[in-house]
């Protein structure tokens, strides 16, 4: 009586997990794709800039100073959503002038990036992680 009790509950729960994965895939078929990019900023004495476009640089701040950089999101073909987050040293102190926005088909959409050096920011370099992410929503 005991085995088809354990036989039983092992049965309902596999039902119970594959009903929940496929309700998961359901409201998760939404393409999604996330772009990284890494940031640098150097809190130093004097000011300074870097042109390199590989990656977000902000060049050289002094304590309480700022540097913004301008960044242009491209989108093909789909309506997405775009949010725009920050990791590692850096993710408290940058700012972005537009978030959580719809990009339609065939938009470019122009944000900056600003990175603020707190007061009381030691002298040296911080990085971190720009993190886009693009979610497709339907079109209305």
């Amino acid at each position: 009586m005991a085995v088809n009790r354990k036989f039983l509950f092992l049965v309902g729960l596999v039902i119970v997990i594959l009903i929940l994965t496929n309700l998961v895939l359901y409201f998760q078929n939404k393409e999604r794709q996330v772009l990284r990019t890494k940031m640098h900023l150097i809190v130093g004495d004097s000011p300074g800039f870097d042109t390199n476009n590989d990656y977000v640089v902000f060049g050289r701040v002094p304590p309480e100073g700022a540097s913004t950089r301008h960044m242009n999101l491209n989108n093909i073909n789909r309506t997405n959503k775009v949010h725009i987050t920050a990791s590692g040293k850096l993710a408290d102190w940058v700012g972005v002038s537009e978030n959580n926005f719809i990009l339609n088909p065939n938009e470019i959409r122009a944000i900056d990036i600003t990175a603020f050096a707190p007061s009381d920011a030691e002298k040296g370099d911080y990085t971190g992680t720009l993190i886009i992410d693009f979610l497709e929503v339907e079109n209305d």
